[in-house]
């Protein structure tokens, strides 16, 4: 029997066509190229001696593969000219697999000859990338490749989806391959298995009620719903869901793949990163709720590595929203859509907290106060571009400023922090009223004037939104998401003085009992959810 010579005798169907690389010390640097190992693409029996057959015997025969190093490529013109040749913007790292995936894609066969042996000096003549910038262009590059080829990336058609995208050739955990049972499974059940990603679940945090009303909507649908992430204290029941308890990326796509999942859906680092161990199913829904400038916080190199991977990992998603305008614009994404968040979960001002108003106020003994609110987390790392820093500022310039107006108001912060965050607040002249439960925090919104918030950043803010349900006039600091509410925004502390003046006047004049919540309903975002995780698949 004549060997196979890779389909070299039938060369018009040949693309790129590439070689055994070594380095000097004569172990392999490039034996073919597997697409979607680490999410992106890697060398396969890189570093394996010259003598190692490797898996199957496969370093030494000459065969297809989806991709060869550009290191040693050789195309005919009329194929480079027909699919387009070299991508120009990928300057550095993957402009030839880009190649040859064009080269897939125009119906071409790649190959890989594993006879001749070649010393390749990799990055002899332009140095190693280790700096941050030349990380983030190689991120960069790759999300732009991926972006191209999806599907190639996804389930490289000449890797085995029961083989590693951790480590070429190993056995995949999870594998990938498609069980058909489990397509049969949904077909007679017209149901999905979602799996819903979060790295908290705690009650009071922003991510965790949206988690948590998704969670709940989906299942009383009749679809399973699977809520992952680390342990949490005071977490929420997500009533008619399963809880499991899990860490990392990898071990979220383990369950992923246990469970059958149909869909997974990622709220939160690190777990966008499981889009990098799965392939062509479940789908995959990467949900962003943006991210504080690195800048903001003490920590900013261990931040900005944080969101370079959080940003290609949604890359790797099979759909991508945000959740919100502000968040999408601030997204790399165009293809990114807006799943918006509502507040008809939230308490919503009525006749149970007009009765309960002034005994409120007289138990805190704000009876002659104007009182204004505020709810954010208040630990030391969070306070500035929580806009924590800029209220008790804003306090302590009409303290000197304006001591008439002073005498008037009484500032108040509710929201989380320790024993030390607590006495430096009420250093600064707020009353503090930390850690409540959800009744206290409701009972204070009955019982205060006005709502400010001056954050720096937000993708959605909670607080503004509770705050509007119960009816409260409301300033905030002026960012994008904050202008989506309609309400009265800026950063010019005058101005932010002049509004407080006009509800203190305001206040002696008023009813309370005349206040109009604003209250936006989930229905459409739930089922604009639902339309997409029932159509797919």
């Amino acid at each position: 029997m004549a060997q196979d010579d890779g389909g070299l005798r039938r060369p018009t169907e040949v693309g790129a066509v590439g070689a055994k690389l070594l380095y000097p010390d004569w172990s392999t640097q490039h034996g073919g190229v597997v697409l979607g190992i680490q999410g992106v693409a890697a060398h396969v029996n890189h570093m394996l001696a010259i003598d190692d057959p490797a898996y199957h015997e496969i370093a030494d025969c000459t065969h297809e593969v989806s991709a060869i190093t550009g290191a040693c490529l050789a195309i005919r013109t009329d194929v480079y000219r027909k699919i387009g040749g070299l991508d120009e913007s990928m300057a550095v790292t993957f402009n030839d697999i880009d190649l040859c995936c064009s080269s897939l894609h125009h119906g071409y066969r790649n190959i890989y000859i594993g006879t001749p042996l070649m010393i390749h000096h990799e990055s002899k003549s332009r140095g190693l990338d280790l700096l941050p910038e030349q990380h983030e262009s190689f991120r960069q590059e790759a999300i732009r490749a991926r972006t191209k080829f999806p599907e190639l990336y996804r389930d490289d058609p000449y890797y085995n989806p029961n083989l590693s995208l951790h480590r070429a050739y190993d056995l995949g955990e999870p594998p990938r391959a498609i069980r058909p049972w489990y397509i049969a499974r949904r077909l007679a059940e017209n149901s999905r298995c979602v799996l819903m990603l979060s790295s908290t679940h705690q009650v009071g945090h922003g991510v965790a009620v949206v988690v948590d009303i998704q969670a709940r909507h989906l299942a009383a649908l009749g679809h399973r719903v699977i809520v992952g992430g680390p342990r949490s204290t005071n977490e929420f029941p997500y009533e008619g869901c399963e809880r499991v308890v899990l860490d990392t990326p990898i071990e979220a796509a383990m369950v992923a793949h246990d469970c059958g999942a149909d869909v997974v859906m990622m709220h939160t680092p690190p777990f966008f990163a499981t889009s990098r161990w799965l392939g062509g199913e479940p789908l995959k829904i990467a949900y962003d709720y943006g991210e504080p400038n690195p800048e903001f916080f003490p920590d900013v190199a261990a931040r900005e590595g944080v969101l370079a991977e959080k940003r290609f990992s949604i890359a790797l998603a099979d759909a991508r929203f945000a959740i919100s305008d502000a968040v999408r614009a601030e997204s790399s994404f165009d293809d990114i859509a807006v799943l918006p968040l509502g507040n008809a979960h939230l308490a919503t001002w009525g006749p149970s907290h007009e009765a309960a108003r002034e005994e409120l106020r007289r138990r805190h003994g704000w009876s002659d106060k104007v009182v204004v609110f505020n709810v954010c987390r208040f630990h030391g790392a969070e306070r500035n571009y929580k806009g924590v820093d800029a209220y008790s500022i804003l306090l302590q310039v009409i303290r000197t400023a304006v001591p008439e107006l002073a005498d008037k108001l009484v500032f108040v912060l509710c929201g989380k922090g320790d024993e030390q965050d607590i006495r430096e607040m009420e250093a600064a002249g707020l009353a503090v009223y930390p850690n409540v439960s959800d009744n206290e925090m409701v009972d204070l919104y009955a019982a205060a004037d006005a709502y400010v918030n001056l954050s720096r950043w937000e993708g959605y803010n909670l607080g503004i939104g509770q705050a509007l349900a119960m009816g409260l006039p409301t300033l905030a600091s002026d960012i994008p998401a904050h202008r989506a509410f309609g309400i009265t925004t800026t950063n010019d502390i005058v101005e932010q003085i002049q509004w407080l003046e006009h509800e203190v006047a305001s206040a002696a004049l008023n009813d309370a009992r005349l206040r109009t919540p604003k209250v936006w309903s989930w229905d459409a975002p739930l089922q604009q959810l639902t339309d997409l995780i029932e159509s797919a698949c």
